[in-house]
């Protein structure tokens, strides 16, 4: 914003530090955080713009911003990708319907609307990223993450004869945990090799185990005489081994590491965990065994 506006327009040089511009006639231009509230109370603005409205708190608009509008009798421009059918979603339909009187309007543009992006670099985008993030957040879509989670995957595509993992030079053996009390804990082991060919990492999935009510040290035990005397590359286990177990006061990680398993967490942020997995399905850079039955079940 301060590069798009000439300095002669500029009333005082822009504040980083209370990020807010003041123009030549006195017009203040503030940015503020939807998740600090207080910071909005009181400000009686002639305008707000929500940018990406439908992440904010549902009661935001209707408890905090629009309230402050009423001295000024100001008004408000909503911009957002949509998250859901959330509150948003639900305001811009009655909106559209013109349920909320004449001085609403509402307009859904996608990434072909915007003249300045060339046609072959939103192809590309789409090519590389998943359809629900596609659909989300270039089409403007509320649905695309409806329904199944998985949808890239074809069992006819991804499950295959079963096979021993090779043992030889640039395969490793990995193993991943899906630690649980009441639902049964789970662990895959799997084959990740280069395909030299496409030039790519693949994951194939070679087997699995599940079994309920097994503390730490019981379900590590019966992975180890699972795995064998194979050796791992590593072996990464679900964001919920962070919690504690309530028999040890230990986190369930390291009770992992004292009976024999050294664990990785995955990263923090479900989406990228889901968005990866999708991709390699989409891809077909992941394949499964026809035994991993309640895997492809899941899937």
């Amino acid at each position: 914003m301060k590069r798009a506006i000439p300095a002669q327009a500029l009333s005082r040089r822009p504040s980083e530090a209370e990020l807010n511009i003041l123009l030549a006639n006195d017009i203040l231009i503030s940015l503020k955080g939807a998740d600090n509230e207080d910071s909005v109370r009181g400000l009686n603005p002639r305008r707000f713009v929500l940018e990406e409205a439908a992440f904010m708190r549902e009661g935001f608009w209707e408890e905090v911003a629009q309230p402050n509008l009423q001295a000024t009798q100001g008004g408000a421009l909503f911009i957002s990708s949509p998250k859901g059918r959330n509150w948003f979603h639900k305001l811009y339909e009655k909106a559209k319907a013109g349920e909320l009187g004449p001085d609403w309007a509402a307009f859904h543009f996608t990434i072909y609307d915007n003249p300045h992006i060339q046609r072959d670099a939103i192809e590309q985008i789409k090519r590389t990223v998943t359809r629900e993030v596609w659909e989300q957040e270039y089409m403007a879509n509320p649905d695309a993450y409806s329904g199944q989670q998985y949808h890239e995957f074809q069992k006819q595509i991804h499950v295959v004869p079963h096979r021993e993992p090779r043992k030889q030079a640039g395969v490793f053996l990995v193993r991943s945990i899906d630690w649980g009390w009441e639902h049964p804990s789970t662990c895959l082991w799997g084959e990740l090799f280069k395909d030299e060919k496409r030039n790519k990492w693949c994951l194939y999935i070679y087997g699995e185990f599940g079994r309920s009510g097994q503390n730490c040290g019981d379900f590590s035990n019966l992975v180890k005489g699972i795995s064998g005397d194979s050796s791992f590359l590593w072996t990464t286990i679900c964001s919920s081994a962070r919690r504690t177990e309530f028999a040890t006061g230990k986190s369930i990680l390291s009770q992992f590491v004292y009976h024999g398993i050294p664990c990785t967490l995955p990263p923090n942020d479900d989406s990228f965990r889901v968005n990866a997995a999708k991709m390699m399905l989409r891809d077909v850079d992941v394949t499964i065994s026809n035994r991993c039955v309640n895997l492809a079940r899941e899937l």
